[in-house]
């Protein structure tokens, strides 16, 4: 099961994609105004 911890606000307008690499804690959203990088904590 998943739930919501927090929200993060980018201030960089739509959201337009999302991105990730298989096996990587990492993610990375593309947004109107630029793009943000962000690593996921895992228990």
């Amino acid at each position: 099961h998943y739930r919501l911890e927090n929200v993060i606000g980018f201030h960089l307008g739509a959201v337009y994609a999302f991105g990730c690499m298989k096996g990587s804690r990492r993610i990375v959203v593309g947004c109107h105004q630029g793009i943000a990088m962000m690593d996921i904590s895992l228990p």
